[in-house]
């Protein structure tokens, strides 16, 4: 049942709906109500995602952008980064580029590399 008496009915089954109640705990105290979310955010760019600008403040006007999947999933705590002198790319990006298993080569780094230098040796390898 709806306990949001001033949010229309129509809404309750949308993808706006669902985006905002799955954020709620994460929401600046304007956007607690969801007829104020669905002002600032009323059509939601279809096939990309609500993220934070800043991880450390509320979901809110000024702190949102809108993320492909993949660009999600790089934004995580537990995203892990090869860096060598001129670029950075996640391991996870990097395993589909060498259509490497990422399995093998996360246990690899840990097990046997001292750099990311060797992760990408293990990459290019046949």
């Amino acid at each position: 049942m709806n306990n949001n008496k001033t949010m229309p009915h129509w809404q309750v089954n949308t993808r706006l709906y669902n985006i905002w109640k799955k954020l709620k705990p994460n929401l600046y105290k304007k956007w607690q109500n969801f007829n104020d979310f669905y002002k600032d955010i009323w059509n939601p760019p279809e096939n990309l995602y609500i993220a934070r600008i800043d991880e450390n403040t509320p979901f809110s006007p000024w702190n949102i952008k809108w993320v492909t999947n993949l660009e999600k999933n790089n934004s995580k705590k537990n995203t892990i980064w090869i860096e060598t002198w001129s670029w950075k790319e996640t391991l996870s990006n990097l395993c589909r580029k060498y259509k490497k298993s990422y399995n093998n080569i996360y246990s690899y780094r840990f097990r046997f590399c001292n750099s990311d230098f060797e992760v990408m040796t293990k990459l290019k390898s046949c």
